[in-house]
């Protein structure tokens, strides 16, 4: 993976549209640098927004069903 890439290149990897990640740049979901028009999204801003994506919660977190029984 580049250190830099354009958001072209990181819809292309994530098999995304780019206006999904203009999107998640646009509303401080993922980090990007900006040069004058020119975006860039570095590797580690990626990973990190892979990151939180991906988080799953943790055990303490208890979902509760309850069922009612319809007559």
């Amino acid at each position: 993976m580049k250190p830099y890439m354009t958001v072209p290149e990181v819809a292309e990897l994530l098999g995304v549209d780019r206006k999904t990640i203009y999107a998640e740049i646009e509303h401080g979901r993922l980090a990007c640098v900006r040069l004058g028009r020119i975006i860039r999204v570095s590797a580690t801003a990626l990973t990190e927004w892979e990151q939180a994506q991906t988080e799953r919660p943790t055990s303490s977190t208890t979902v509760t069903f309850t069922t009612r029984k319809v007559d």
